[in-house]
């Protein structure tokens, strides 16, 4: 939430949990298992995980088989010893899929279902493809069929049309303007020499 500093009478800088955790590390000596323990378990429940695993590595740093401060670090027993989480998976024989720990069998379960879901996706785009083209094709050909009713109906106009009783013969109105090209005749000129 913002306050605008006009409304700001004084500030007053309170403890923090840091401030707390700063305090109690300087009262631990070096050699102290339990307290730095302790610390860690309340830098914990504090919210302040940097300084919990400060104060585990401390324990760990004078007693290596702590298992409290193993433990909060996500170390793992097995056989008798500590390795970190994946180490323990990897020791046990699984591998890691998906960002998941599982045994090899699981794994080849997963990439078969994965591959399959891939095909079955592929499949429906395929399908779908299929049915925008075949939707296309019967757009175009009823468009096609619509220009060449157009086309028979325009090319119906050009037909004579017969007015009754207007003279005698076809008369009808040409689509397009006729053009009247002059006829040449042979002109006679006069003979010569006859007069």
């Amino acid at each position: 939430m913002g306050v605008p500093a006009s409304r700001v009478e004084r500030i007053v800088k309170g403890r923090t949990a840091l401030d707390d955790y700063d305090e109690r590390a300087g009262r631990l000596g070096p050699q102290d298992v339990k307290g730095w323990r302790s610390l860690g378990l309340w830098a914990s429940q504090q919210g302040l995980p940097a300084q919990s695993q400060e104060a585990y590595e401390r324990v760990l740093a004078i007693a290596p088989d702590d298992p409290e401060a193993r433990q909060a670090l996500g170390f793992v027993r097995l056989d008798g010893r500590w390795l970190t989480e994946e180490e323990s998976y990897r020791a046990r024989g699984y591998v890691k899929y998906d960002g998941e720990w599982m045994t090899p069998d699981e794994a080849q379960v997963a990439q078969a279902g994965a591959a399959a879901d891939e095909a079955r996706r592929e499949a429906e785009q395929r399908a779908n493809d299929a049915e925008i083209a075949a939707l296309e094709a019967e757009t175009r050909a009823r468009e096609a069929e619509e220009r060449a009713r157009e086309a028979e109906e325009d090319h119906r106009s050009d037909y004579p049309v017969y007015w009754g009783g207007w003279g005698y013969g076809v008369n009808y109105w040409p689509s397009t303007p006729v053009v009247r090209t002059p006829v040449n005749r042979p002109v006679q000129l006069p003979a010569r020499g006859r007069r």
